[in-house]
């Protein structure tokens, strides 16, 4: 179980940059359900892969405000599993 060290703070980003294949969405776009200035519309009934989800500003207190993906117009994950970090990047914002 993953333990979240911060709250998201009206940041969305995860709902653009990310594909959630239980929703056919695909990443770079903005999630149907995803209201950008208030965050999930069907949050209670959100796909597994969504509630699972946590980026890594989320999960690491250490990572300065400058990591948060509102601010740096990417969202951070740590892959465990192939030992690497994965950078999502706002497809409008490359320079990021």
């Amino acid at each position: 179980m993953t333990s979240a060290a911060r709250s998201c703070d009206g940041c969305t980003l995860c709902c653009k940059v990310l594909s959630v294949p239980a929703l056919d969405k695909p990443g770079g776009t903005w999630c149907a359900h995803c209201d950008p200035a208030r965050g999930c519309a069907i949050y209670e009934a959100r796909p597994q892969e969504c509630r699972d989800f946590f980026c890594g500003y989320i999960l690491k207190p250490g990572m300065g405000e400058h990591w948060r993906p509102s601010v740096s117009r990417m969202v951070v994950i740590t892959n465990l599993e192939a030992r690497r970090h994965e950078f999502h990047v706002d497809p409008q914002r490359p320079d990021s």
